[in-house]
């Protein structure tokens, strides 16, 4: 796990979903908003994976390489990009 200049922190990560898995890149940071801190970013995979069943379930798990694991909701994606915002649900992964 590398923490850049921006605070943001870059790892290799797995979303789960019920239909298998899929190896992302995220970038990750803690949300310091009032009322609910929590943690945000985006994560990216090849093209060609496809996020659709993650936005029809509205959330995801997010498994680091340590084991931690944090719980997402999927805020937007375009289909083809290969890219997800998420927000996180509960204390931060990472």
């Amino acid at each position: 796990m590398v923490m850049t200049s921006t605070g943001a922190y870059r790892v290799p990560a797995i979303v789960v979903t019920d239909s298998g898995e899929i190896a992302v890149d995220a970038d990750l940071r803690i949300k310091h908003s009032h009322p609910l801190p929590g943690w945000r970013g985006h994560v990216t995979a090849d093209a060609r994976e496809d996020f659709w069943p993650v936005v029809q379930a509205g959330n995801g798990m997010l498994r680091l390489p340590d084991g931690r694991e944090g719980i997402f909701i999927s805020d937007h994606t375009s289909v083809g990009s290969g890219r997800m915002t998420i927000t996180g649900s509960g204390p931060a992964p990472f």
